[in-house]
């Protein structure tokens, strides 16, 4: 589809993480019938999230600490409302 990410959602509808085409770089060369990997086995980041009451100069460090160009923000149930781009 072009997209760049992914929200990952588990089975409460909470966000369970972020997808991005470098998380899926190594299953391309891989046949997707004859490899059936499902999303929840693919290491991505994960929790914990920013939230919408965090500080942006908070979240922007929060994410240059951990090298991350795109990051969830949740509210206070875990569901996903938005994403932080850097």
């Amino acid at each position: 589809s072009g997209a760049d990410h992914l929200l990952v959602r588990d089975d409460d509808g909470r966000c369970a993480g972020l997808l991005t085409r470098l998380h899926l770089a190594p299953f391309q060369a891989r046949s997707w019938y004859t490899e059936r990997t499902p999303v929840r086995d693919i290491v991505l980041d994960r929790a914990p999230f920013a939230t919408a009451d965090m500080p942006a100069t908070t979240a922007a460090a929060a994410m240059r600490a951990r090298g991350l160009d795109t990051w969830p923000v949740v509210d206070h149930d875990g569901r996903a409302i938005g994403l932080l781009s850097l």
